[in-house]
């Protein structure tokens, strides 16, 4: 068996609300890859083994905020 992220496969959304505004936050997917050039889709995932770090905006305030989103066995 192997572990996975259920954000990034699909298997299911994170609903996260801001603690600034209480908004509803947008994912923009992995930590890794969200202030990184373009070409770092093709490096190897960089996360931990139990979870998967996501980062959310809040398009409302603008508040950024990582959100660590736990693996699950597939």
């Amino acid at each position: 068996m192997e572990k996975v992220c259920p954000v990034c496969n699909k298997l299911r959304g994170e609903f996260v609300k801001c603690k600034v505004c209480s908004a509803v936050m947008t994912d923009y997917g992995r930590g890794q890859e969200v202030f990184q050039d373009d070409y770092t889709a093709n490096m190897p995932i960089n996360d931990a083994y139990d979870y998967c770090i996501h980062i959310f905006k809040c398009e409302s305030c603008g508040n950024y905020e990582n959100i660590k989103v736990n693996k699950i066995l597939v």
